[in-house]
């Protein structure tokens, strides 16, 4: 088996707030990351729901939420066929701001390949992620 890890940090002056309930609001998520062209949840957004996505393709993939830690991050799973996709998404406080880190990990065959297409965008959906949370974020 193998194993693909990626990680990306930026910062933003929009709160904590700001961006995790534009996570949260996972119908959304296409306005911010482009690769996504149809998000939905079933419930609400707490470990243990399930949702999918449409990605560009079109593909469409389910995601279950593991980890949900309200104003602060939540861990998502996608499973496929030999493969599982992990997707961390955390936000600290940062003065004047936050600070944003996602972290994806791949395990299974192909994971090595597989990796940079899934995180290829992974700058640019978060670069879209914050300039939605710092037009709706009031000063920090």
């Amino acid at each position: 088996m193998t194993t693909y890890t990626y990680e990306h940090t930026a910062t933003t002056t929009a709160t904590p707030a700001a961006v995790y309930a534009r996570w949260a609001d996972v119908a959304t998520w296409p306005t911010w990351d482009t690769s996504v062209l149809a998000a939905s949840l079933e419930g609400p957004f707490e470990p243990g729901s399930r949702g999918s996505m449409t990605l560009e393709g079109p593909m469409e993939v389910g995601f279950e939420l593991v980890e949900v830690d309200p104003g602060a991050g939540f861990l998502d799973e996608t499973v496929l066929p030999g493969l599982v996709l992990r997707f961390d998404h955390r936000v600290e406080a940062r003065p004047g701001g936050a600070e944003v880190t996602v972290r994806v990990s791949i395990e299974g065959e192909g994971a090595a390949e597989m990796g940079p297409m899934v995180t290829g965008d992974t700058p640019d959906a978060v670069a879209g992620l914050l300039r939605l949370a710092e037009r709706t974020s009031a000063p920090a």
